[in-house]
């Protein structure tokens, strides 16, 4: 397992969809892991 974060510096007010990540082995794409979907405000 492992955890990845990072920091996003907000500009624009809004309501926004964070794309789900996904990873996948080069050489044997039948190895793979997908995240959810997050919605993200910026007030």
């Amino acid at each position: 397992m492992h955890e990845y974060s990072y920091y996003a510096r907000a500009t624009t007010p809004g309501s926004f969809v964070v794309p789900p990540p996904k990873a996948e082995e080069m050489y044997a794409p039948e190895t793979f892991g997908r995240g959810r979907s997050e919605r993200v405000v910026v007030e």
